[in-house]
C-alpha cells in the first residue's frame, strides 16, 4: 500500500465514523488483508495526534487572528469554534488532521475556501476568510445562529419542509452555476435558523466541475444513506447526484422515515445501488400524489430520468406549493391495466405459481409491449427464482422490496413483506407493512387478521383484539386462524377457561393445526394443570415434532418448571413426583436446542436456565460445544456460545 494511498484510506475512516459510530479502526481495516494491521495502525496514530490537538478548546488561544470563544462542534474530518474578531463573531473550521493526511486534503480543504468564497446566496453559508495557523488550514465563515436540520425535522410540517426543500434546491443551482458540487448533502449539514429559512453548511467535499477528482484510491466521501446510487458506485456525478440526495432529504422530512434504511451496511448500499424506495404515499397516505410524483423524479435511479438540474427541481416544488400542475409524472408509471396485470403476476409468483406468473407477464408485454415496467418484473422474478432461498431468508426480503417499488399498488406483496418480516422477527417492519397493504386494501379481511398476529407477538393485546374484530366484521363466520389468535390473546389477559373454549374449537375446524395444539397446551400448563399440559404438548410434537416452544415447555415441565418458587408447582409435584424426571427434560431439551440452533433469542436464554436446572449437564454442554465448534460466528452461533460459557460456569 503506497503512501497515498494509506493517506486515502485513514481521510475515508474518519470519514465515516461521523455517521458510523460503532466504527473501529480494526473493523474498518479488515477488508484490506496484509495491509489491515498496516492500516489500523495509522488510524489509531491519528486519532492519537486529533486528541492531542483538540483537547483544549483550540490548538491556541487564537487562530488566524481569530479569539476562540468556544467550540460549536466536530465532525469526521475537523472542529468548528465560536471566534470572535474585531468586535464580530464567526464560526471557524479547522482542520486539525491536515498534516498528517498530506497535500490532498490540503488541497481539499483550499478548494472548499474557494468554492465557497465564490457563491453569495442567502441560503448558503458564506466565507469570510481562509488560511493556516501553525501548519493547521482554517476556514472562517458566517455564524449561522439555529438548529439543525435533523434535531428540527419532527416538528416540521408537509407545507414547511416543501419550502425548505426549494430553499435549498435553489442555493444548490446557485452553487452549480459556480461549477460546484455539494456531494455530502444530508439533516446534519442543514441549519435551520430562527426565522425558519436554511442556510447550507459544509462544502468539505465539494467539487469543481473543471477540477480533478479528489477521491483518491478507495475513497467513499459522502454520507451512504444520502448518496445516489452512480455516487456509491464510484461513477461521475454532477448536479443531478446533488438534486438526488434533496430528494431523499425531502422524503425523509415529508414522510418522517429515511428512504433508505437497511439493516447493515451491505443491505444498505444495496438499497442506495439499487434505488430500493418504499413510495412516499406507502409510508404516508396523507402525502399528496402530485408531491410524491415531485419526491420520485428527484429520486429515479437513472440521472437522465431525473430533474435536468436543482432550478427545474426548485421549479416544480413552487408549483406544487402554489397548487398548480406538477411537471412530475405520477407513480405508478404504468397504465392501470399494466398495473393490474403485474399485480396479478406478483400474486401468483408468492403463492408460488411460477407459470401462472409468466403467463400473466406473457400477457402483459402483448397488451403493452413497450411497458418498461414488464420487462423490469421479468428480470426481477427470475433472478429471483435463481436465487432458490428460504422464504425466511432476508434475501427474500430485498426480492420484495423491490417488486413493491415496481408495482407500488399491490398489496399482495406488502403481505407478503409483512409475513416474512415477521418470520425475522422485525415486528415493526411486519407492522408497517401492513399498514402499506391496508392503505391498499382497507376491507381485506386477511391482512386485518395477519395484523392481529403481529401485535400477538408484539403483547399488544387491545390492537390485536382490534384488529381481530375488524377482520371478522369483514368476514363473518368461524375460522380457526382467527378462533386460535382469540384465545392465544386470553392466555394473555390470564383467561385460561375462555381461552381453553376457543383454542379447543379451532382445533375441531383444523386438527392438525399445530400451533393451536401449542396454545392450547401452553394454556393448560399456564393453569398448572400440568398433568394434562404434557401430553397436550406432546400432540403438538406428533403434527409438529421439531416445535422448538413445545420441546422447551416439555423439558421444563419434566425439569421441575418453578418447583421451590410457586405454591402451586410444589403441590402438583408433590402429587405427581413422576413428572420430575430429569431425563426426559433432558432428551427434550437437547431436541429443542438442535432444532433451533440459536436461531430465536427467547429460546436459547429459556434453554439454557432449564439446562441450569439439570444436575447433569454434560450432554448440553457437548451439544453447544458441537453446533459452535469451527462454525462461523453468525449471531445465532453466538447466542449459542453464551449459553454454553454459562452451562459450563455454572457446572463447576
Amino acid at each position: 500500500m503506497t503512501a497515498e494511498e494509506l493517506e486515502a484510506h485513514v481521510a475515508a475512516y474518519l470519514e465515516r465514523r461521523e455517521t458510523e459510530p460503532d466504527l473501529t479502526p480494526e473493523s474498518f481495516a479488515a477488508p484490506h488483508g496484509t495491509h489491515a494491521d498496516m492500516l489500523a495502525a495509522a488510524i489509531r496514530t491519528a486519532l492519537d495526534i486529533e486528541r492531542t490537538l483538540t483537547s483544549s478548546p483550540a490548538p491556541h488561544r487564537t487562530i488566524g487572528g481569530y479569539v476562540v470563544r468556544g467550540e460549536l462542534g466536530r465532525g469526521g474530518m475537523g472542529v468548528v469554534y465560536r471566534v470572535e474578531r474585531d468586535g464580530r463573531e464567526f464560526a471557524l473550521k479547522l482542520l486539525p488532521l491536515a498534516p498528517l493526511l498530506g497535500p490532498r486534503m490540503l488541497e481539499r480543504f483550499r478548494r472548499e475556501a474557494v468554492a465557497l468564497a465564490r457563491i453569495a446566496h442567502p441560503h448558503i453559508v458564506r466565507v469570510h476568510d481562509s488560511g493556516i495557523d501553525a501548519e493547521l488550514p482554517y476556514l472562517v465563515m458566517d455564524l449561522v445562529e439555529g438548529q439543525p436540520l435533523d434535531q428540527a425535522a419532527g416538528a416540521l410540517s408537509v407545507d414547511q419542509a416543501i419550502a425548505i426543500a426549494e430553499a435549498l434546491a435553489r442555493a444548490l443551482h446557485a452553487a452549480h452555476q459556480q461549477g460546484v458540487l455539494h456531494r455530502d448533502l444530508k439533516p446534519q449539514n442543514v441549519m435551520l435558523r430562527s426565522d425558519g429559512e436554511p442556510v447550507l453548511l459544509d462544502f468539505g467535499l465539494s467539487a469543481l466541475e473543471e477540477g480533478a477528482t479528489l477521491t483518491g484510491t478507495g475513497d467513499l466521501l459522502g454520507t451512504p444513506r444520502y448518496m445516489a446510487p452512480e455516487q456509491l458506485s464510484g461513477e461521475p456525478v454532477d448536479a443531478r447526484t446533488d438534486v438526488h440526495a434533496l430528494g431523499l432529504l425531502l422524503y425523509e422530512l415529508t414522510t418522517g422515515h429515511p428512504a433508505h434504511s437497511g439493516h447493515g451496511r451491505d443491505a444498505l448500499y444495496a438499497s442506495v445501488r439499487f434505488g430500493r424506495i418504499t413510495p412516499a404515499r406507502a409510508m404516508r397516505a396523507s402525502l399528496s400524489g402530485e408531491l410524491e410524483a415531485v419526491i420520485h423524479t428527484a429520486l429515479a435511479r437513472r440521472p437522465e430520468e431525473r430533474y435536468a438540474d436543482a432550478l427545474a427541481f426548485a421549479d416544480d416544488l413552487a408549483r406544487l406549493r402554489a397548487g398548480t400542475p406538477v411537471a412530475a409524472r405520477p407513480l405508478p408509471e404504468a397504465a392501470e391495466g399494466v398495473t393490474r396485470i403485474l399485480d396479478q403476476a406478483l400474486r401468483a409468483w408468492l403463492a408460488g405459481d411460477a407459470a401462472a406468473a409468466a403467463a400473466q407477464l406473457a400477457q402483459a408485454r402483448l397488451a403493452h409491449p413497450d411497458a418498461s415496467a414488464i420487462a423490469l418484473l421479468e428480470a426481477h422474478l427470475a433472478s429471483a427464482a435463481r436465487r432458490e432461498r428460504a422464504p425466511e431468508d432476508s434475501e427474500s426480503l430485498e426480492d420484495l422490496a423491490v417488486s413493491a417499488r415496481i408495482v407500488p399498488g399491490s398489496a399482495a406483496v406488502h403481505r407478503a413483506m409483512a409475513s416474512t418480516c415477521r418470520r425475522l422477527g422485525r415486528l415493526d417492519d411486519a407492522t408497517r407493512a401492513l399498514g402499506r397493504a391496508l392503505a391498499i386494501e382497507p376491507d381485506d379481511a386477511a391482512s386485518w387478521t395477519a395484523l392481529a398476529e403481529v401485535h400477538l407477538a408484539q403483547r399488544a393485546i387491545d390492537e390485536g383484539l382490534a384488529a381481530l374484530d375488524r377482520a371478522e366484521a369483514l368476514s363473518p363466520g368461524e375460522d380457526a386462524l382467527r378462533l386460535r389468535l382469540r384465545g392465544a390473546f386470553q392466555i394473555h389477559r390470564g383467561d385460561q377457561p375462555a381461552a381453553q373454549a376457543l383454542l379447543r374449537r379451532a382445533l375441531e375446524l383444523a386438527p392438525d393445526d399445530a400451533e393451536t395444539r401449542y396454545r392450547l397446551a401452553y394454556s393448560l400448563d399456564s393453569d398448572h394443570a400440568m398433568a394434562a399440559a404434557a401430553p397436550a404438548y406432546e400432540r403438538v410434537l406428533e403434527v409438529a415434532p421439531a416445535h422448538v416452544h413445545a420441546l422447551l415447555c416439555l423439558a421444563n415441565l419434566f425439569a421441575g418448571a418453578s418447583r421451590g418458587r410457586c405454591r402451586r408447582c410444589d403441590e402438583f409435584y408433590a402429587e405427581h413426583p413422576e413428572h420430575l424426571d430429569p431425563a426426559r427434560a433432558e432428551h427434550y431439551l437437547l431436541r429443542a436446542i438442535d432444532a433451533d440452533r440459536g436461531a430465536d433469542d427467547w429460546a436459547t436464554r429459556t434453554a439454557r436456565d432449564i439446562a441450569l436446572q439439570l444436575e447433569d449437564r454434560r450432554a448440553v454442554i457437548a451439544l453447544l460445544t458441537r453446533l459452535t465448534r469451527g462454525i462461523e460466528r453468525t449471531p445465532a452461533v453466538l447466542r449459542l456460545e453464551e449459553a454454553l460459557r454459562r452451562v459450563e460456569l455454572l457446572a463447576g
